[in-house]
């Protein structure tokens, strides 16, 4: 259900972001400094990036199939999409501060492949509603916000309603219509959450009902922060932990730019890196003192 009291507050936090673009995790004054520092003290990262982005211009993404676990039973969430979704953001970036084409080219058929996925997530139940459409929804609001004036309309639209359509799915997802709701200690929450909160942000000021994912999902990723204990520590273990907190870090940087939320001072991220650095120490290394 939709709580109009926020979405109202939502709208006027909002208003002076109306028609700026890129805005997601990115703005001119970001885009400049990372141009400038990528021939300097950026420049052994940038190679990374460009290594990486330079794989996906050259590859394909997955043609659509389904995949079947161990035990002869489909796999439900179709997590070999994610793989499309990580690719783009690369491809984005690696346009914007070169501005050669061969990147811009390389994301929108990533997207596209994306678009045209019939699902995302094999059943019901987590078609558009879990992690992979969340590293999807992720991948083309990306392209949407910060490519805006690069794609051609035909494809740009075909973006935009995929995102409203996907979207669609997930706010349901979060409204209640999936497993995680209410696992605000799970990855598959703050993952799916977040994925939902940026395409909200990234079309607001053109479809105004995004403006309840965007609260929806806030409200969701705040009641899951408000759970940590003290001491960094996570249930999921080393791997889901590193997974999971890559998104959260996402929502709260885009928490702090768009509505001036500060997350990071809570003590759980205080010593989260902590946990992390112990869990990587060798058994041998192990002592009772």
């Amino acid at each position: 259900m939709v709580n109009t009291n926020n979405v109202t507050n939502l709208i006027k936090a909002l208003a002076p972001w109306h028609g700026i673009r890129p805005r997601l995790l990115m703005n001119k004054k970001k885009w400049e400094d990372i141009c400038e520092n990528v021939q300097g003290p950026q420049a052994r990262a940038w190679k990374i990036q460009l290594a990486i982005a330079d794989k996906f211009v050259l590859g394909e993404p997955p043609v659509y199939r389904e995949v079947f676990n161990a035990d002869g039973k489909p796999n439900v969430l179709q997590e070999w999409q994610m793989d499309t979704g990580r690719a783009v953001p690369y491809l984005c970036l690696s346009w914007l501060v070169t501005k050669d084409r061969r990147y811009l080219d390389a994301a929108c058929r990533w997207a596209l492949a994306s678009c045209n996925y019939p699902t995302w997530g094999s059943e019901k139940w987590t078609d558009g509603r879990d992690l992979a459409s969340a590293n999807q929804l992720l991948a083309l609001g990306l392209l949407y916000d910060w490519c805006q004036d690069d794609l051609e309309p035909e494809f740009k639209t075909l973006v935009r309603n995929t995102l409203l359509r996907r979207g669609t799915q997930m706010y349901e997802g979060a409204c209640g219509k999936i497993w995680w709701r209410h696992m605000f200690l799970g990855n598959h929450q703050w993952v799916s959450c977040c994925g939902l909160f940026i395409a909200g942000l990234a079309l607001f000021d053109e479809e105004p009902q995004t403006v309840a994912w965007i609260d929806q999902s806030s409200s969701i990723l705040k009641q899951a922060l408000s759970s940590f204990g003290p001491d960094g520590a996570s249930h999921d273990g080393m791997r889901y932990w590193g997974f999971g907190i890559e998104w959260l870090m996402i929502y709260m940087f885009m928490a702090r730019d768009f509505f001036g939320e500060n997350y990071f001072d809570h003590s759980w991220w205080r010593n989260t890196s902590a946990y992390g650095r112990h869990l990587i120490v060798p058994s041998a290394g192990w002592s009772d003192r």
